[in-house]
């Protein structure tokens, strides 16, 4: 975790947490209306890509370190809020479509859809934008460069959505 705090400027314990989150600890998941799964997550290769690379100590561009960090930001908030008993997404039938697709709503989006955007390149992006669609305020300034303020993220997003 040490290459991957020092790539991102994010503090190594901030770090094992989304580790644990993303590549260790079984989840339940909705994987269709009424049916809720226990297991880890699925790979995706781009995360495996990128988080092996950093791992490796692999020089990475300022767009690889801003995906880094942002999906830092998301797997901690996400664990976070599963901790917190906020399911990662919701097995109820009316938000599941004919061909299989979640689709969240103000009410019914889990951890997975209110943590912050991962995989966000851009120097500035804001990666709690999704959250006026929610109802949701972001914190003054959104997510802080260090991701210091993830523990704030995860009591306004408790807050807000009711949980």
């Amino acid at each position: 975790m040490p290459r991957i705090a020092e790539a991102t400027g994010v503090d190594p314990s901030v770090v094992e947490v989304a580790k644990r989150n993303l590549f260790v600890n079984k989840h339940d998941v909705a994987i269709g209306p009424g049916d809720i799964r226990r297991g880890n997550f699925t790979a995706d290769e781009p995360v495996a890509e990128l988080w092996k690379a950093a791992m490796d100590g692999k020089e990475l561009t300022r767009g690889e370190v801003n995906q880094l960090r942002s999906l830092v930001a998301h797997e901690v908030v996400e664990a976070k809020l599963l901790e917190a008993g906020v399911p990662y997404n919701f097995a109820e039938p009316k938000l599941w479509d004919e061909d299989g697709w979640y689709g969240d709503t103000p009410r019914h989006a889990g951890a997975h859809a209110v943590a912050p955007r991962a995989l966000q390149s851009g120097d500035d992006v804001d990666l709690l934008q999704h959250w006026r669609r929610l109802g949701l305020t972001p914190p003054e300034g959104g997510v802080a460069r260090d991701l210091s303020n993830l523990d704030e993220i995860v009591r306004r997003a408790i807050e807000g959505m009711g949980w």
